[in-house]
């Protein structure tokens, strides 16, 4: 493979390195350095993308790998395409961001994590032919700006500005907040093709908050629904449905803990 010049190769490994359910789309893989932070370096072929998973999180993204690429499940029902607007929220290591900025869409990514966000920063920087797609930004998306207390977890895709009694907490930090109206104002957005919500429990926060007249700007929505957040989930999907939404769900949320896909079609 065509290595970037940013990257210092370390070590070499063999093709069946990954053991996972797209390991027939991964190509060679590499130990690799970028910005003095250590990769797992891997391409695959459709689209043609070169990928960074961090030795310590590799296995949980790999997940999301599977969860965005393989199974395609944000892509059931429609797919970003040129020309297309899309809005990010909750990028994690910006994997949906770039399968989404290759289709040809301008991307508005937005992670408030640190970490997550050098790592979304090293994935433009070694798809240098995306970058000029993606607009990043280390925030959270919230109902109000400022900033909020932000409770980081063992696992990657598991920080949120929820506390989850049902993880181990690593520890907090104060991160910058701004909400989808300032996104919009911002931006000059005048219409959202595809808005995808992966912010572990402050969902409904987010789309409450959206003023009356930046919501018909909005065609297709496809979120993670969490219920351990301060609102009752049948009040989120009442809310979609009021604003023109056909609500469709990948499993019913029946307790606490629960989580689902929703994908969200104007109708």
């Amino acid at each position: 493979m065509n290595v970037k010049k940013a990257l210092k190769i370390i070590r070499e490994f063999g093709t069946d390195f990954f053991k996972f359910r797209a390991s027939a789309n991964i190509m060679k893989t590499y130990l690799v350095s970028v910005n003095n932070r250590s990769y797992y370096l891997t391409s695959v072929k459709k689209p043609e993308l070169t990928l960074l998973f961090s030795l310590a999180q590799y296995p949980t993204e790999i997940g999301e790998f599977d969860n965005i690429f393989t199974q395609k499940n944000y892509f059931k029902y429609t797919t970003p395409k040129k020309t297309d607007i899309v809005i990010d929220i909750g990028a994690h290591i910006g994997l949906f961001t770039l399968l989404a900025a290759s289709k040809g869409s301008k991307v508005f990514s937005f992670e408030p994590d640190p970490s997550n966000f050098e790592h979304l920063l090293d994935h433009l920087k070694v798809n240098k032919n995306l970058s000029k797609l993606v607009k990043a930004k280390n925030y959270a998306i919230w109902k109000k700006k400022g900033s909020i207390v932000f409770y980081r977890y063992t696992s990657s895709v598991s920080h949120s500005i929820i506390t989850r009694p049902d993880k181990s907490l690593a520890d907090k930090i104060k991160v910058k907040t701004i909400t989808l109206n300032d996104v919009i104002s911002d931006n000059n957005i005048n219409k959202i093709d595809f808005l995808k919500i992966d912010c572990e429990g402050a969902e409904y926060d987010v789309l409450s908050s959206l003023h009356d007249e930046n919501w018909p700007l909005i065609k297709h929505i496809v979120m993670e629904v969490h219920n351990f957040g301060n609102f009752k989930v049948k009040i989120l999907k009442q809310l979609l449905e009021n604003r023109g939404f056909k609500v469709m769900e990948s499993n019913p949320i029946q307790k606490k803990g629960d989580k689902a896909l929703w994908w969200c079609c104007r109708l």
